[in-house]
């Protein structure tokens, strides 16, 4: 039995808490979108890491899922490196088309 779309982020979420990426993958709207601690958006007076989302434009399915867990090791890598920058998933985040 195939599992559902639920149990597929579940476990994913799974392998990125053993991970210790510090990101979850989120269903919203039928797509997919990433949260975690990140640093303020271009333009925010924020000045510390805060909650936020990353909205992906990859549909809730396995494939999705496992193009969203790959962005979110990769997301996790910038963090550590403290070499994430928001102008790196600018193109996927669009306050206009943001789901998330």
């Amino acid at each position: 039995m195939a599992k559902s779309i639920e149990q597929l982020i579940t476990d994913a979420n799974g392998r990125l808490k053993a991970g210790k990426t510090g990101m979850v993958i989120e269903l919203r709207y039928n797509k997919l979108c990433l949260r975690g601690q990140l640093p303020p958006r271009p333009g925010s007076a924020k000045t510390g890491s805060y909650s936020q989302r990353v909205p992906l434009q990859y549909l809730g399915n396995a494939a999705g899922i496992a193009k969203a867990e790959a962005d979110a090791f990769l997301v996790a890598g910038q963090l550590i490196k403290e070499k994430f920058n928001w102008h790196d998933w600018i193109e996927i985040y669009s306050p206009q088309t943001a789901t998330c």
